[in-house]
């Protein structure tokens, strides 16, 4: 096998973990939204305008923190995982940089 044949495994690999996973993460998050659709009990205290905009200030705030938080770890667990520990090394997978260019376009 060359090195093509072996990317393309590799990718058809991943690949097929990436379905399985996100077949395994639709259902999850499927009842979830539906829990919190049809059994969470109204919020009090959001009767005026101004406090639903800070409620939904604060969710916007959560949800930008969270994606920042997923892409440090992902930078953290492929740093962990391969070569690439040191950062001065050099040595940097694809999926590195893939990672560390969504954790820098999350940031800005």
């Amino acid at each position: 096998m060359n090195d093509i044949d072996l990317q393309q495994a590799d990718f058809a690999k991943q690949r097929r973990a990436g379905i399985v996973t996100i077949a395994i993460a639709m259902p999850i998050a499927l009842l979830l939204w539906l829990v919190i659709a049809y059994l969470m009990l109204p919020l009090t205290g959001m009767d005026g305008i101004g406090e639903r905009m800070l409620f939904t200030l604060k969710c916007f705030c959560l949800v930008a923190l969270f994606c920042l938080v997923t892409g440090v770890e992902a930078v953290a667990h492929e740093r962990l995982n391969s070569p690439a520990f040191d950062p001065l090394a050099g040595f940097e997978t694809r999926r590195l940089r893939v990672n560390l260019c969504y954790l820098q376009n999350t940031l800005e």
